[in-house]
């Protein structure tokens, strides 16, 4: 990891790249710090040469990153301590979305709160002064964050380069997952509980592309099996840790599988 964050970011979205899952990842768990935090966080990860600022609204929260060519919000995800954070994940019934389709208003209203002071820094940093060209443009997040990142997403229209999710609840309705026109890798570790709501049966749908952690920490790219599924599920049984889908939903371990993970499947077998 040290030379994609201590130089000129690389950042791969037409294919599964694991660096870059790597580093979405760390900055959407970062996404949770304090800014006095997240400036040892980018130091420690060599990221020390991005600028960023620490927007906050209602509790609304994200970090918006940038260099002279790379620009990125990373949404904070769920605090169970901030009531407001609960609400938005309780607010499951259904609105009309900016671009089209219907939304989660929770997680829509999340992102209106501070959307606003996110258009600002755009305005001002979105842009390459020296080329005038329009800066590439990702956003990312874990759990209540990454429905954020969703969301952002689809009204980024062709600003959006790429989605980065992790933990993500379904978002919207087929219509609105239409709406993204960006690359969206979207990561599940094992049973993790958050990835399963709302349901299905309420009209909402995931989007992008699916990647799976499975139990042996292997990463499975595209549509998995149900049986491969199942079979974590019931070896998940004989697991000695209570409450497995919460665990499973933690970022920490979402980085740290990804960066142990050694095997990739990019095709069902």
């Amino acid at each position: 990891m040290e030379q994609l964050m201590s130089g000129p970011l690389k950042i791969v979205t037409k294919e599964f790249d694991k660096d870059t899952a790597l580093f979405f990842s760390l900055l959407s768990g970062a996404a949770y710090y304090t800014p006095k935090a997240f400036i040892h966080f980018l130091r420690k990860q060599q990221m020390d040469h991005l600028k960023y600022e620490y927007v906050d609204r209602n509790g609304s929260q994200a970090y918006v990153l940038w260099d002279d060519e790379t620009f990125i919000i990373s949404f904070r995800g769920t605090q169970p301590t901030e009531m407001k954070d609960v609400f938005s994940d309780m607010k499951f019934w259904k609105r009309p979305a900016w671009e089209g389709g219907r939304v989660h208003t929770g997680f829509a209203t999340y992102v209106d709160e501070i959307w606003d002071q996110i258009k600002v820094i755009f305005f001002k940093h979105g842009v390459n002064p020296e080329t005038g060209k329009t800066k590439k443009v990702y956003t990312t997040g874990h759990s209540l964050g990454a429905a954020a990142a969703t969301v952002a997403a689809s009204r980024l229209g062709t600003f959006a380069r790429g989605c980065f999710t992790y933990g993500s609840p379904r978002v919207g309705n087929r219509k609105f997952i239409k709406t993204i026109k960006c690359p969206v890798w979207r990561f599940r570790n094992q049973r993790d509980l958050v990835t399963r709501v709302p349901w299905v049966i309420m009209g909402f749908k995931h989007v992008g592309k699916f990647c799976y952690i499975d139990r042996r920490h292997e990463i499975r790219i595209g549509a998995v099996k149900f049986w491969r599924m199942f079979k974590d599920g019931v070896a998940s049984i004989f697991n000695k840790t209570v409450g497995d889908g919460f665990v499973d939903h933690s970022i920490g371990d979402y980085s740290k599988y990804i960066e142990n993970c050694d095997k990739v499947h990019r095709k069902v077998k």
